[in-house]
């Protein structure tokens, strides 16, 4: 039962936080203009808040809610604007739900009521409106929960998860009905929120019988059959699993005894040779029946309703017939006993041949037609209870002579007019069988059972033209046909309302486990290769080759050695092919669980900029663009603070403030735009601000006072190597120290960060023009294409995007100048650095090797060769979370496991080509 409660408190977590998130996003628009459809996506949120937390009984939570609701309402009908002002004050009502959230998932209790962000939002609501306070959230029923999607869904989860509790009234543990009797209280209260009325009643009704000592089991027999009959429905209606088939099952372990003792008594009503009273029997049949309907046995239901109908029918039959019952009768008890005893339902095919024998033996006729399996079992239990004889037989006739049964759900009392025509179309364009009045949802409907020669796409069209709003139209249900949807949703149903995509909620740590398994499949798939490409068989390959064509054949048959190992390398080959791509396949739905789009990151620097902009002084506006493009989870959460000093950074130092626009001539609004782009599996981020731009002079002269150059290396500095000063540690052109600015922390954390996780970061500035900050990153960190080395015998893993170039290292290329190596490359002289040496694996060289390969990288805004003394192959590594004292030494970017099991460190050119930011150790 914990387990149970703690996975609805998940529920219920994960789903306000992703209503109270989506709404941050959206009234964070800094376009500060709303269309229609996003203002009633608002409105939705707010409407699902309001109920999710009513459902659960937290109604101070509930109340501003419903106040935020009232008020879209109020912009949905063109009676007030969504500014501005108001988008400020809502967002200030979900911070405070926010924080009203924390308080009841941190004590599961109501919290506080929040009586001053009320009274904020009732100056926006109408004049008289009355004031929403906990007192009143009951009265938030009145626009039906049942209507809307989500939380239809947000029901049927809970009643899927709680609902077989129930069935532990029947039981003779008392802790065991005390806990049926709380599953009951709580999914009555859900389902009163949900207007599902008389499932409400049944399970209060059975909470007070589970709660008795000595409780009347034959009342929590009909109670339970009614509440399994009520799920089933709810399951028709809105497509959710429902709780239906888990509560049949646990009836069933609870009803054995009571199931054999009712065919007992059905038998002994039957009397062995002469008809028994038709009351008892009908008794006996109608208990029978209730036990098989809570079990989930239909067809054993289905034939008890026809039994019934039949014991009904005797006294107008021949008195001759009905000495034939009592055997017909013992008939079916044996084979409802022989299906009971294996703990399942009878086969359809044994329906319908005893309801054929029935027919023949009762009537001393056999009908014209047997009705369709298929249909039969399709049928309704309140449906089948109301055929007649004659119209039982005017249906087999019907099916018999082709035509198509359907069952059609109509509300004939909400839109008359609609139903008027509904009605004139059942009298004219189909056949009527039967109908009965249906409860649904708390409404009354009715059940139309109609043949017509037409198809059901026939029949919707029909109904579409006379209800194209399907305001009549609850459902309409082919008969006689297998669901092609599966899962048990009804083929052809029409939903009641346009239910949201069924979601799953997966943790973030399953994911992981499930991307770290696709890792070690990428390592079993390298070593597969290793051993196709270095293994004992492709050795063996090219040797016979080697002896073949030396002509040695020393009595041996080499053609057939070579031709089959090279069937089975070619067949390996294949297999090595059909993984890769299965491979493939599977990391890129892994990598689907793990992606998000920035948007709801977006959201969050957006507001940031604005709050901070009116903080300060200064007009901005700011532009999102790329709301959609996907990045993995786990880098948004990583990348939220570097972003964040981004930002304020833009928005403090970048922008002026509106008088010194003007005088520059420009608008007194800034512009900060915020932007995303995808490139095949990188990404882009764009900050960019208009404002005056990198203050190259400044810079210089604020890292010459901080020692971080020499005024002679400043004189031959360009442009961007100025401009990447301003990423290093403890660097800051703020002329006083703030709570937003001056303390040298920021956009060196920006660029620590992106390198580690696989990024880079450029800077275009120019003078009053403004800044542009672009960052290039992978989609997800966890997959890397890297180029391996090898260098002093170690194989070491270069990160294939900052690979430039790979050329054999001739000495007479390499040039020294004041003791350091350069080449020149594509016109331009590049530093050589022997990458043995800086890793400490080689000692006493001052120079970098004169043999080998020399491997040309991009290592931030610099470009050096490594000289390396084998390079081996471009290859994927899964990377792997770094050890603590690994991630302490810069030039250490990640670490992974080759296909033959060695561990391999992939290395960050960067610290490399500066030797003073490695100065944390080198790996050994």
């Amino acid at each position: 039962m914990a387990s149970e409660l703690d996975a609805l408190w998940n529920e219920f977590a994960a789903e306000t936080e992703d209503h109270l998130e989506s709404l941050e996003r959206l009234l964070s628009d800094p376009s500060a203009t709303w269309p229609m459809s996003e203002i009633g996506v608002l409105f939705r949120y707010f409407h699902s808040l309001k109920g999710t937390f009513l459902a659960m009984g937290f109604g101070n939570v509930e109340a501003v809610a419903h106040r935020c609701e009232d008020i879209l309402a109020l912009v949905r009908e063109g009676k007030a604007p969504l500014d501005p002002i108001l988008a400020e004050a809502l967002l200030r009502a979900v911070d405070r739900l926010k924080h009203m959230r924390d308080e009841v998932l941190a004590t599961r209790q109501d919290a506080r009521p929040a009586t001053d962000i009320l009274a904020e939002l009732e100056k926006h609501s109408r004049v008289d409106a009355p004031p929403v306070t906990a007192d009143t959230a009951s009265d938030a029923q009145s626009a039906a929960l049942g209507e809307d999607p989500e939380m239809l869904g947000i029901y049927c989860e809970l009643l899927e998860q709680r609902l077989a509790t129930t069935a532990q009234a029947l039981s003779d543990s008392i802790p065991d009905r005390a806990g049926a009797a709380e599953a009951c209280s709580e999914l009555a209260y859900g389902a009163q929120m949900m207007g599902f009325e008389s499932l409400s009643e049944h399970l209060d009704r059975l909470a007070e019988l589970a709660a008795v000592d000595l409780p009347e089991r034959a009342l929590i027999v009909g109670l339970c059959g009614e509440i399994h009959e009520q799920a089933k429905i709810i399951e028709e209606l809105t497509g959710h699993r429902s709780g239906a088939e888990v509560l049949a099952a646990a009836l069933a372990q609870q009803l054995k005894t009571d199931y054999a003792a009712a065919l007992d008594a059905l038998a002994a009503a039957a009397g062995p040779d002469d008809p028994a009273d038709a009351p008892g029997l009908l008794a006996a049949a109608e208990a029978v029946r209730t036990l098989a309907s809570c079990q989930g046995f239909a067809q054993a239901e289905r034939l008890l309703i026809l039994l019934g109908e039949k014991i009904r029918g005797r006294g107008d039959s021949d008195p001759s017939n009905n000495a034939a019952l009592p055997g017909l009768v013992h008939e079916a008890v044996a084979e409802l006993r022989h299906a009971a005893d294996t703990g399942t339902d009878i086969a359809a095919h044994q329906t319908d041949a005893l309801a054929s024998r029935w027919d023949t033996s009762l009537s001393g006729a056999q009908r014209e037609a047997v009705p369709e399996p298929a249909a039969m079992t399709r049928l309704s239990r309140e449906l089948l209870a109301t055929l007649s004889s004659e119209q039982l037989t005017k249906l087999e006739r019907a099916i018999a002579d082709g035509q198509r049964a359907f069952e059609l759900l109509l509300d004939l009392e909400s839109h008359p007019e609609v139903a008027g025509d509904v009605l004139a179309w059942l009298s004219s364009a189909v056949q009527a069988i039967t109908s009965h009045t249906a409860h649904r949802r708390g409404a009354g409907c009715f059940e139309f059972l109609v043949v017509s020669e037409h198809p059901l796409d026939w029949v919707r069209a029909q109904l579409a033209a006379l209800d194209p709003e399907q305001v009549c139209l609850r459902g309409v249900k082919l008969l006689g046909e297998p669901s092609a949807q599966g899962g048990g949703a009804v083929a052809g149903e029409a939903p009641a309302a346009p239910l949201r995509t069924p979601l799953v909620r997966v943790s973030s740590e399953k994911v992981d486990d499930l991307m770290a398994e696709i890792g070690e499949m990428r390592s079993a798939l390298a070593g597969f290769a290793d051993i196709l490409q270095y293994g004992a068989l492709a050795t063996a390959q090219r040797e016979v080759r080697r002896h073949g064509a030396r002509g040695t054949n020393e009595g041996i048959d080499w053609q057939d050695h070579r031709d089959a190992i090279d069937a089975d390398l070619r067949h390996l080959r294949d297999l090595h092919s059909t993984l890769e791509s299965a491979h493939r396949r599977i990391w890129s739905v892994g990598l689907q669980l793990r992606v998000i789009p920035v948007d709801g990151l977006f959201g969050r620097l957006s507001r940031a900029a604005r709050d901070l902009s009116e903080k300060l002084g200064k007009e901005i506006s700011v532009v999102v663009e790329g709301r959609e493009v996907r990045i993995d989870k786990s880098m948004v959460d990583v990348l939220i603070d570097p972003l964040m000093h981004m930002v304020r950074n833009a928005v403090d130092h970048g922008i002026e403030t509106p008088a010194a626009r003007e005088v520059a001539g420009k608008s007194r609004r800034a512009t900060l735009t915020i932007a995303a782009s995808e490139n095949g599996n990188r990404i882009e981020i764009v900050i960019a601000d208009d404002g005056h731009g990198l203050d190259h002079s400044r810079i210089v002269a604020k890292a010459i006072h901080l020692g971080l150059i020499s005024a002679a290396n400043a004189s031959r500095m360009n442009e961007e190597e100025i401009s990447a000063l301003i990423f290093r540690p403890g660097f800051s052109t703020a002329a006083a120290v703030t709570e937003i600015s001056g303390r040298g922390v920021g956009l060196d954390v920006v660029e620590t960060t992106l390198q580690r996780l696989g990024g880079t970061i450029e800077v275009r500035t120019a003078p009053g023009a403004g800044t542009k900050f672009i960052l290039k990153l992978p989609i997800s960190a966890a997959l890397l294409r890297t180029l391996l080395v090898e260098v002093g015998g170690q194989v070491f893993a270069l990160p294939e995007r900052q690979v430039i170039s790979v050329r054999e290292l001739v000495a007479s290329e390499i040039e020294q100048v004041t003791a350091q190596s350069f080449i020149l490359h594509r016109g331009t002289a590049v530093p050589v650095r022997d990458l043995g040496g800086e890793l400490g694996f080689q000692t006493g060289a001052a120079a970098p090797a004169t043999t080998g390969y020399l491997v040309i990288v991009a290592a931030g805004a610099r470009v050096i060769g490594l000289a390396v003394d084998r390079v081996l192959r471009f290859e994927d590594l899964f990377l792997k979370e770094l050890h603590p004292v690994l991630a302490t030494i810069p030039s250490v970017a990640g670490t992974s496991v080759l296909g033959d099991g060695r561990p391999v460190l992939v290395l960050d050119p960067a610290p490399l080509a500066n030797p003073e930011m490695n100065g944390a150790g080198a790996p050994h």
